[in-house]
């Protein structure tokens, strides 16, 4: 009993890396057939997200893919671009989700260098990611990722590097720091 007391208080000290106080998360599936293209998906979800921001008391919202301790989220392999290929099979993952440009703030995740995404990285924008405090330091030592790129093979998608935020526990309170990107 007192090891997993010692145990639970120490799960409590750990920083998800967001501020969770008064946060309400809700998960919602589109039909495919009502919502084919990407363009409708993102308008859908940018009008949940401005009706629940007139919802009094509501200071602020946001979607994303996968909520923090959700129990979803993606992980996809990825290039650095302009550095030698490495073989698919040794290729790095990279946790990726997509999110409104409000989700940074409204979960508080701090921004440490560049920009978040904006309302103009949308659809017919160029590209852009923002990246976790982990993934800037692994994959660009003593360097400045903004502007980098990095290549998605599976999407065949190359975006570039606007931002780097801290980092957040995703799955668990335990997990090690991953890569993580968000479009």
């Amino acid at each position: 009993a007192g090891l997993m007391v010692k145990s639970l208080l120490n799960l409590i000290k750990v920083d998800p890396g967001f501020n969770p106080k008064n946060l309400l998360s809700l998960e919602y599936r589109l039909p495919r057939n009502k919502y084919p293209t990407r363009e409708q998906q993102s308008q859908f979800h940018a009008e949940v997200v401005r009706r629940v921001s007139q919802v009094p008391g509501v200071i602020s919202a946001a979607s994303t893919r996968a909520v923090p301790f959700g129990g979803n989220g993606q992980s996809s392999k990825f290039v650095v671009v302009g550095r030698p290929e490495p073989a698919p099979a040794d290729q790095p993952l990279a946790l990726t989700t997509a999110v409104s440009p409000e989700f940074f703030s409204t979960m508080m995740i701090p921004l440490l260098k560049g920009r978040v995404l904006e309302t103009r990285d949308g659809a017919g924008a160029p590209p852009v990611l923002v990246i976790n405090r982990t993934m800037a330091e692994r994959f660009w030592p003593g360097e400045d990722p903004l502007g980098k790129q990095v290549k998605f093979p599976e999407n065949k998608m190359t975006a570039t590097v606007v931002g780097v935020v801290g980092d957040i526990k995703q799955f668990d309170l335990d997990d090690p720091a991953e890569p993580q990107a968000y479009a």
